[in-house]
């Protein structure tokens, strides 16, 4: 295997702590989101669905339907330049989607902040 691609795969397998391509192969494959699962997710839920998502295509729109509670799907579209999987040419767009989403549910405030306010 090419060094780039053994470096990739290895910073890529880094979540699933396994010693070998195999063995981290088939600990992803028991990952599997099944609408029993979805049912017990009780937080409001952000799903990123981007144009041409080169390794999940369909999969947001799937989990979406799934969760039955709060929920929002947030679509990035090739005319705005965010297409792709995480949007690699839209950081800015995608971070200001995903900030936004939070403010709108986070009730954070600055009395009782320990930052420092700006002047």
């Amino acid at each position: 295997m090419p060094a780039n691609a053994r470096r990739t795969f290895a910073w890529r397998a880094k979540p699933y702590d396994c010693g070998s391509f195999f063995d981290t192969f088939r600990e992803a494959a028991r990952y599997r989101i099944t609408p029993e699962l979805a049912a017990r997710i009780t937080t409001p839920v952000l799903i990123g669905d981007p144009d041409d998502e080169g390794y999940f295509a369909g999969q947001p729109q799937r989990l979406y339907d799934m969760i039955a509670g709060e929920k929002t799907l947030v679509r990035f579209t090739r005319a705005e330049g965010a297409a792709g999987h995480c949007e690699p040419m839209a950081r800015a767009l995608a971070a200001q989607r995903f900030f936004d989403y939070l403010d709108d549910r986070l009730e954070v405030t600055a009395q009782g902040s320990d930052c420092r306010q700006p002047r």
